[in-house]
């Protein structure tokens, strides 16, 4: 076991920083010419929530009733409108969650987005392994198995084609988001023009 004998945290760029202003202005010409496209992982089921069904399709909004994946296609929607574009939103779902996740959006027509501008890739599923390195069972002679993780996008991308079609309609970064975070900036311009 390794151990370390000195720690320091990574470092940052403070939010006063002096070039903060035109990492502003890189980021916002980014996501003008259509460079930036949105990568959102959400392979998993509402389970821990209590929520039969997949975790973005939860009812967050105590008074709107909106879902978690709502809130993020509104926030998409604004990044259009703000930049007069149509940012490619790739959301990556689970064999366990991909049906329901495709009927959800379909069912609220791509909340206005368009069929084309919203694509799901399927993460791979991995066998379940107990704390001894054993495989587990869900049944008599069938491999318990789940999502590869957040990890299992890499390899996503590529075998699902997202970046090539991201590097056909030019994108060239995608701003990475977890379903879990509702309040995610999505590709906020300073981060973007960092970049």
């Amino acid at each position: 076991q390794e151990k370390f004998s000195h720690i320091e945290p990574v470092p940052v760029i403070p939010k006063d920083s002096p070039d903060e202003k035109d990492a502003w202005a890189a980021g916002e010409e980014a996501l003008r010419r259509g460079r930036v496209g949105l990568f959102l992982v959400a392979g998993g089921q509402g389970t821990r929530l209590g929520f039969p069904g997949p975790k973005g399709c939860y009812p967050i909004g105590p008074l709107t009733g909106k879902t978690i994946f709502q809130y993020h296609a509104e926030k998409v929607q604004n990044l259009n409108r703000r930049h007069g574009i149509s940012l490619p939103w790739y959301i990556m779902v689970s064999a366990a969650n991909e049906a329901e996740t495709r009927a959800y959006f379909a069912a609220n027509e791509f909340f206005g987005l368009g069929g084309r501008n919203v694509v799901f890739l399927r993460q791979r599923m991995v066998p379940c392994m107990d704390l001894n390195g054993k495989f587990m069972l869900e049944s008599p002679g069938r491999l318990a198995m789940n999502p590869n993780g957040h990890g299992g996008c890499l390899s996503a991308m590529v075998e699902k084609g997202v970046l090539d079609d991201a590097g056909e309609r030019g994108v060239d970064m995608l701003s990475y988001f977890q379903v879990d975070n509702w309040a995610v900036k999505l590709a906020d311009p300073r981060f973007v023009g960092y970049h």
